[in-house]
């Protein structure tokens, strides 16, 4: 993430019960891109974001996970 954005505009959010987003991109003031990290896009549930999603409507909220070949080797990392 710090090869595609500057550190200054990464961020975390967590809530006091443990939900997190693991990256935040504030690409204009108030706007941006949450990522979720997981191992694979299946595993994304949107609807446990449904705090962060409301309290930062101007996000969208994706998902960073890795592309297995058919061998089970890394292709490629997904943002």
């Amino acid at each position: 993430m710090r090869q595609l954005y500057y550190a200054a505009h990464l961020h975390i959010w967590r809530t006091a019960d443990g939900n997190e987003v693991d990256f935040i991109v504030e690409k204009h003031l108030n706007k941006g891109i949450a990522y979720k990290v997981k191992y694979n896009d299946v595993q994304l549930k949107p609807t446990k974001y449904k705090k962060f999603l409301g309290a930062y409507p101007d996000f969208d909220l994706g998902c960073v996970c890795k592309i297995l070949t058919k061998n089970n080797s890394i292709a490629a990392i997904r943002l």
